[in-house]
């Protein structure tokens, strides 16, 4: 058996010349290559310990085999999930609209909190405000003397108007109209989302943009 074995490997070993010759200038560069990965295979085996442990751990629900079996009912319930979703954001489009020009105004207050609450008396640190249209006080003088009178408390609420009707204390003031008023910088009259002017209330100026949702002639008193 040995015999026929070895004249059958006769001819192989005529096709192995052809390799070993072409390997020769190949293996020159073998054991330098080989020197240098040793020590990259040295650090491997932890990481390669460690990916044993995420994919293969022993127990119930504890490595990433456990949670590929889970992906399937995740698929289900984000696959009625995601449609909602979608369509939460598209309708939630025009309110972003609406709101981004505001951001400025937004962030100048977020970021003047601790000048508001600057005072500070006994009792610690205070913020001096009042509610926008509350009509504690009434707004007297002209544009250069404006003065703040206190209210009676029976004439409070009058601004209000009665209940079911127009409330005149509804303001619809464009971005930029808490600061002094800057020609052709602010305030900003912004384009209603839906390209439907709303109109101010109580038959107020009308914003100088047409189609804007906010009345630019509505800015704080003084000069």
């Amino acid at each position: 058996q040995a015999n026929t074995t070895f004249h059958n490997l006769r001819p192989a070993l005529d096709d192995l010349d052809t390799l070993v010759n072409a390997a020769k200038p190949a293996t020159k560069n073998l054991a330098p290559f080989l020197r240098q990965l040793h020590p990259v295979i040295s650090r491997s085996v932890p990481v390669f310990r460690d990916l044993n442990r995420a994919l293969n751990l022993r127990g119930k629900e504890n490595d990433l085999a456990d949670a590929t079996g889970y992906l399937t009912a995740l698929q289900k319930r984000v696959a009625d999930a995601v449609p909602i979703t979608v369509a939460s954001m598209q309708n939630s489009e025009d309110n972003l609209a609406f709101l981004r020009p505001y951001l400025p105004d937004l962030m100048t207050a977020i970021a003047h909190l601790n000048q508001v609450s600057g005072y500070y008396d006994a009792d610690g640190h205070y913020a001096r405000v009042t509610p926008g249209g509350l009509g504690v006080f009434g707004l007297t003088g002209g544009p250069t003397n404006f003065t703040y009178t206190p209210q009676n408390a029976n004439n409070v609420f009058n601004d209000y108007g009665a209940f079911g009707t127009t409330n005149f204390s509804v303001r619809r003031r464009c971005p930029g109209s808490s600061s002094p008023v800057l020609v052709n910088s602010n305030p900003f009259a912004t384009p209603s989302p839906a390209g439907v002017f709303l109109g101010p209330p109580n038959g107020a100026p009308a914003s100088s943009a047409t189609g804007a949702d906010c009345n630019s002639a509505q800015t704080v008193p003084g000069p």
